[in-house]
């Protein structure tokens, strides 16, 4: 597949490697697929490929991977079919399946029948969620967005509050516990199922910015704050000024990387016309400029 690789892989994976633990334990690194090797994964998907081209060959609705997280969509004949091609499979590649972490989702969402393979759960379809994106019901996806974003913003945002260093407490929530906290969800979740949690996160990013500053907070204030930093503000973004944004830019995106057509969202949650992520964010200068119309004093 790799024929450049060839000599290298072989220098490589031709025995294990020796490695050192707490500077004194010694062991051979003999399983597991990345073990630090970034070309780990990459070959974990080259033996898997094989086993993909047999389930393909059946013809599902849908197949998609990513590494070992695969979703497919067929009839429950078809989906046993592709039970055995893994368990079978997998063996010699050294994959062994393991059903507790395995899902099963009737896309009926009326449908009451137990899964045909024997200790794979059941995922009611309005639960249903692939790599951290929750794609079931809006309450699910509320909820979902709140347990894996809200919940965890609260206890890290009290403790940059209490933060001996203001600059570096502003730093850090600029570039790791802001909005980028809610950058998966920004790209792969319309805005409309979790606006709510979205402005909640937004005022609690505010709050968080006014007691580590020791300023009093106001709307205009937090507004030039969110703005970058090139023209006047902290680059404390706000997640409802570049959801919608995100969300277009990945959309089109992931269209070119797969080479397939969907459906567009609705125009409140995806534009048709597609603009990079850079160039959705330029509300910042939109921002900015309303605020000097409203307070020339800025200037």
């Amino acid at each position: 597949m790799f024929p450049g690789l060839e000599k290298w892989t072989w220098w490589c994976y031709n025995q294990s490697p020796l490695l050192v633990y707490n500077h004194e334990n010694e062991f051979f690194s003999e399983s597991g697929v990345q073990q630090g090797d970034p070309l780990g994964p990459l070959y974990f998907c080259c033996g898997l490929q094989s086993l993909i081209d047999q389930i393909a060959a059946l013809q599902p609705v849908y197949q998609k991977w990513y590494m070992d997280d695969g979703g497919i969509v067929g009839s429950p004949e078809l989906l046993l079919k592709v039970w055995e091609i893994l368990k079978k499979g997998g063996v010699p590649l050294g994959l062994e399946l393991n059903s507790k972490k395995c899902e099963w989702s009737w896309l009926n969402p009326d449908c009451n029948l137990v899964c045909p393979i024997d200790g794979v759960p059941i995922t009611p379809t309005s639960e249903i969620q692939i790599l951290g994106v929750p794609l079931g019901s809006q309450e699910f996806t509320e909820s979902f967005v709140k347990r894996d974003l809200l919940d965890v913003a609260e206890g890290v945002m009290s403790k940059l509050i209490d933060f001996e260093d203001t600059q570096a407490a502003i730093f850090l929530l600029r570039l790791s516990f802001g909005i980028v906290r809610a950058t998966h969800f920004m790209r792969t979740t319309p805005l409309s199922l979790w606006s709510k949690q979205a402005g909640e996160f937004d005022e609690k990013v505010s709050q968080t910015v006014f007691q580590c500053l020791g300023l009093k907070p106001t709307d205009e204030a937090y507004a030039q704050a969110s703005v970058s930093t090139t023209i006047g503000g902290l680059g404390v973004r706000r997640i409802l000024d570049h959801a919608n944004g995100a969300f277009t830019a990945s959309w089109h995106e992931a269209q070119v990387i797969t080479c397939e057509k969907w459906i567009k969202p609705p125009d409140k949650d995806c534009s048709g016309v597609y603009n990079s992520q850079h160039a959705a964010s330029a509300t910042d200068a939109a921002i900015m400029a309303k605020l000097l119309a409203f307070r020339p004093s800025l200037m």
